[in-house]
């Protein structure tokens, strides 16, 4: 035993760290040994070793993963839409307010079990859990190009299956009401948007970006600009002539955005006013919209374009629900629904 004790002291020689040093930092390794590694305490320690010296010399230099977050963050600023960045935030801001003690960890030190725990507290819910999923994958991307981890953990955690609800469009009813609260003077602002989402399926968001310039009345023609695109690409949705007389008394400037300020608050407001507070589904003028123009028209690869998806395949498993629609209902949703709302009787600017 002092023969040892010599022989370390000898090999510590110059290195300015002492035998207990050296314990310690072996007894630390140690303790973070897996409870299931069938290594030798010995084989483990060489291992740990191994993989360090390989790290340093393939030049990983970890990173806590708070900084690498911000890092992130400020890398994405430059090319996603506002909506998009808050999206980040939201999902960061949850998972570090539940793990406090999250924001000083390496990344390289958080297991994909400790991930998975970390998303399954923070997202219950399917589309959450999946959601934040491909946002932390996207870190550990930028985090493995910026060489401060070696592997990316979420790799390993699987998306959770979501069982899609079908979504039942509205009554002609339950439209007709919308379109009675959108004419009263409360809720004049947005009735514009209201029109669109209605007869054209647009994507709340979407209408948000939209300006009058991006209507072309000559054409009946809205127009997504790419930039204003949830699918990043341009499209033109065709205007019926209904959404056309919609519009025509609520036209302004160019320049001007179709919703007005504090769109979400006052777009909840008319629902409300509508006969739907608490009981509003997403999406569901989307959803509307789809029903009834497939009813009505039965072009799909058309619909499809207006929707701005990528395929017919998600129109077809989750858009369409056609049950219940008459086709009556589906020619006066294009063609007269909302006469006795005529344009004229709609706020003036």
């Amino acid at each position: 035993m002092k023969n040892d004790s010599k022989a370390a002291m000898h090999l510590l020689e110059g290195t300015n760290i002492n035998i207990l040093d050296a314990v310690r930092i072996l007894r630390s390794a140690l303790d973070l040994k897996p409870t299931n590694c069938i290594d030798n305490n010995l084989l483990y320690l060489i291992k740990i070793v191994n993989l360090g010296i390989s790290a340093v010399k393939r030049g990983i230099k970890s990173k806590p993963i708070f900084e690498a977050y911000k890092a992130h963050l400020a890398e994405k600023t430059s090319n996603l839409k506002p909506t998009s960045l808050r999206d980040i935030k939201t999902i960061a801001n949850r998972i570090f307010r539940k793990n406090p003690t999250l924001k000083e960890r390496f990344v390289g030190d958080i297991s994909s079990e400790e991930w998975l725990k970390i998303l399954n507290g923070a997202f219950p819910l399917p589309n959450q859990f999946n959601k934040s999923r491909a946002m932390i994958h996207a870190l550990y991307s930028f985090c493995l190009k910026m060489r401060w981890c070696e592997e990316n953990p979420i790799a390993s955690v699987s998306k959770k299956k979501i069982f899609e609800k079908e979504i039942a469009p509205l009554s002609m009813e339950e439209i007709h009401k919308l379109l009675s609260a959108g004419k009263t003077k409360k809720h004049a602002e947005s009735a514009a948007a209201l029109g669109i989402m209605l007869w054209t399926g647009m994507r709340p968001n979407e209408v948000a970006r939209l300006k009058w310039a991006d209507i072309d009345f000559s054409e009946d023609v809205i127009i997504v600009k790419k930039e204003n695109s949830k699918t990043g690409g341009t499209r033109h949705i065709e205007m019926r002539h209904i959404l056309r007389d919609w519009l025509n008394p609520l036209k302004k400037k160019p320049e001007i955005k179709i919703c007005p300020k504090n769109w979400l608050r006052k777009w909840k407001s008319l629902r409300d006013d509508a006969g739907f507070k608490d009981i509003w589904v997403n999406d569901v003028l989307r959803h509307t919209y789809a029903s009834f123009y497939a009813k009505r028209y039965k072009n799909l690869p058309q619909l499809q374009l207006n929707m701005g998806h990528r395929d017919l395949s998600l129109l077809r498993s989750r858009y369409v629900n056609m049950v219940g629609i008459k086709k009556s209902d589906a020619k006066a949703f294009f063609e007269s629904l909302g006469k006795d709302i005529a344009a004229e009787s709609l706020p003036a600017n």
